[in-house]
């Protein structure tokens, strides 16, 4: 284990670089992950017999490798949707290769857990600061105008920056659990809040509220309670606001119902291969640019294997993190909750870049704390 200065300096460097590039998506974002790809040659045989490593990379090839299946053969095939090779490469960089990168630099020691999640929280708390700056620059101080226009930051959107409130509101609540005296939370905390309530996003709040039911239900069996409450946010989604009248429903709400049964239909069409990584906005007929659901942009994108492997590996982390039992992996379930109720009601996976790699950050994290060899390694 290397621990030497100029390494341990350099990794947390680039760690930042990559958490506050991500919001805004700026030319530093590549660089970083770039980067932490390249970190990659200085992995030895032994590390890939890693646990945090491997299973990571399981869990992942579990619904990557059929979705790169399914690119190329539809390339095959010659359809006109297919996913591209610049595509399938960026997926498998961006998921893999960056999410390896940074177990790489935990193993090896040069990236502490405990630094990254200070990090994670300090790079959050700039977004969450950026939106209540830009609304202040905009608006003054003119209580009449809020919350609209919503916070939007340096995300340049309300939904991903509520997003991004709604993490950190989580990982700073599973913080105060083991430090509830810490004044420095409590403020960070209410930074967060706000930052919330000024996106009006709907699906952060119900994720934020999904996330800290998993972290505080008293009971063995949160993962239940967090499933019961995704379910119902589907079926508040996708089924009950299907029978609202048009003009009753908001335009958006209209355009993402419709998106959803537009999707489904064509799934059906083609269950094994789907239709290409960025098909959604190219099939005729389609309302919106994507199908706004991790799920279905899974199998329209991939094919049924692809969201069955999804499923499969999403559920088989959970369960391992619900079964753990430490307060750390407790707080890993409860990010992974959140970015799975924003991702079902909000976002693609495939070709989105702040959700594909919030959910890349999470479960690298997840498998960290899971099968991290150092207690060291452990937040908070």
């Amino acid at each position: 284990m290397d621990r030497s200065r100029p390494a341990v300096i350099a990794a947390h460097g680039l760690f930042a670089l990559l958490l506050l590039s991500l919001p805004p998506k700026w030319a530093s974002l590549h660089i970083s992950g770039g980067l932490l790809v390249l970190a990659l040659l200085l992995a030895r045989r032994g590390d890939w017999r890693r646990p945090a490593l491997r299973g990571y990379l399981a869990a992942s090839a579990g619904w990557l490798v059929p979705v790169t299946l399914a690119g190329i053969g539809q390339q095959f095939i010659g359809m006109e949707t297919a996913s591209s090779w610049a595509d399938l490469v960026k997926l498998n960089l961006r998921l893999l290769g960056v999410g390896l990168g940074i177990l790489l630099l935990l193993e090896r020691g040069w990236l502490s857990l405990r630094g990254a999640v200070w990090i994670a929280l300090a790079a959050l708390a700039v977004t969450a600061l950026s939106g209540h700056i830009d609304w202040l620059q905009r608006h003054g101080t003119d209580l009449q105008a809020w919350p609209r226009p919503y916070f939007t930051g340096l995300a340049g959107n309300p939904n991903p920056y509520g997003s991004f409130a709604a993490l950190g509101l989580i990982l700073s609540a599973g913080l105060l659990r083991a430090r509830p005296s810490n004044v420095g939370l409590w403020l960070l905390a209410a930074l967060l809040l706000s930052a919330l309530w000024g996106s009006d996003s709907r699906g952060a709040v119900l994720a934020s509220l999904t996330g800290l039911l998993v972290l505080f239900w008293p009971w063995r069996h949160r993962l239940l309670a967090g499933l019961a409450l995704l379910a119902i946010a589907l079926v508040y989604t996708y089924v009950l606001t299907g029978g609202i009248p048009a003009d009753e429903l908001g335009s958006g709400d209209q355009r993402r119902i419709e998106a959803a049964w537009f999707a489904l239909h064509r799934i059906l069409e083609s269950p094994l291969l789907g239709w290409g990584i960025d098909a959604f906005r190219d099939l005729p007929g389609a309302p919106l640019n994507s199908p706004h659901n991790l799920l279905l942009d899974l199998a329209l994108g991939g094919g049924l294997l692809a969201l069955a492997g999804w499923l499969w590996s999403t559920g088989r982390l959970a369960l391992m993190l619900e079964r753990d039992g430490r307060g750390e992996t407790r707080l890993m379930l409860a990010l992974l909750a959140t970015a799975v109720v924003a991702g079902c009601i909000e976002y693609p996976l495939l070709n989105s870049t702040h959700f594909l790699n919030i959910w890349m950050l999470v479960t690298v994290f997840a498998w960290g704390v899971l099968r991290g060899s150092r207690p060291e390694h452990r937040p908070g």
